[in-house]
This record gives structure tokens, C-alpha cells and sequence, in this order.
């Protein structure tokens, strides 16, 4: 009789021809398995016996055990697995966040690189436009004392207005 992958999923049956199947096989696996070499009483020990169907016994608890490890390590590696792409996904977002919040930055430095070129581009003509006022102001001066020169009552008037504004202005 062969052996059959059935022991992978069902325990033997002992009352059946298990015993054929190791005893067509002693010569691989042994009788016996080996012990602690001495005792605590200082004598050798005897290795322990098993029966064929004890070892089949035991052969087929570790298969299910090897077989209940394997599932648990497909689940562990399965879990691995998504949180490996969770992780990849999180990473792709955070990364698509950073890349459009340093593009807004660069468009916000270039905003500010064009609103600094207007300043400086500003600045002389407010400093052309305090030259020409302060012109105005001494064109209008010479003006009116020019005016104040030819008339007496205008000057009188001019007078009187500059006083009230330079008494309003001290106030």
C-alpha cells in the first residue's frame, strides 16, 4: 500500500492497514527516539518507545501543525502584503500633497519675485512724482508773491489766510 496525501488533512485511521504503512518503512524511521543521555539519578536512560501508531500519531500532529503554520504565515504575509500598499498609497498621496504644495509655493514666490519688481519699479516714480510736486510747491510760492507784489488788498488777504492756516496747523 502507498501513502497518500490524505494524512495532510485527516488523522489516520489506525484501525485500517496504518501499521503496514510503517512497517513497510522501519527501515526508514526508527523504533525508538533518542533521550537525555544520563538521568537525574545518574544512570543512563532508556530511550522511549513508541508504537508505529503513536509515531503516525505524532507524524501527523506535526503535519497539521506545519500545515496551521504555513496558514498563519500566508495571513501574516497576506496582512504584510496590505499594509505594504497602504503604506505605497499613503506614500503616493503625501507625496501628490507635497508636489502641489511646493508647486503653490513656487507660484507664490514667483507672485512675490513680480510684486518686488513692481516696487522697484514704483519707487522711482514715487520719487519723481515728490520731485515735481515739490516744483509745484515752489512754482505756486514764486507765483504768489508775485501776485502779492502787484496787489496790496491780495496781499493783505494772503496774509490773513496763512495766518488762520498756520494757527489751525499748530493746533
Amino acid at each position: 500500500m502507498s501513502l497518500s496525501t490524505d494524512y495532510l488533512t485527516s488523522p489516520p485511521d489506525l484501525r485500517s492497514s496504518g501499521t503496514e504503512i510503517w512497517q513497510s518503512s522501519q527501515t526508514d524511521i526508527p523504533d525508538t527516539l533518542p533521550g537525555p543521555s544520563s538521568s537525574s539519578s545518574g544512570r543512563p536512560e532508556q530511550p522511549q518507545q513508541f508504537q508505529p501508531q503513536e509515531l503516525m500519531i505524532r507524524l501527523w500532529a506535526a503535519t497539521q501543525d506545519n500545515i496551521g503554520l504555513r496558514r498563519a504565515a500566508e495571513r501574516v504575509m497576506g496582512r504584510i502584503g496590505q499594509n505594504h500598499e497602504l503604506l505605497d498609497r499613503n506614500f503616493e498621496q503625501s507625496f501628490y500633497r507635497f508636489n502641489s504644495l511646493l508647486e503653490g509655493l513656487q507660484s507664490r514666490r514667483a507672485e512675490i519675485e513680480d510684486l518686488k519688481f513692481q516696487l522697484q519699479t514704483i519707487r522711482p516714480v514715487n520719487e519723481a512724482a515728490e520731485t515735481q510736486y515739490s516744483r509745484i510747491q515752489i512754482l505756486l510760492f514764486f507765483q504768489t508773491l508775485v501776485f502779492l507784489w502787484q496787489s496790496p488788498v491780495a496781499s493783505a488777504i494772503y496774509i490773513m489766510i496763512s495766518t488762520a492756516m498756520i494757527m489751525l496747523l499748530s493746533k
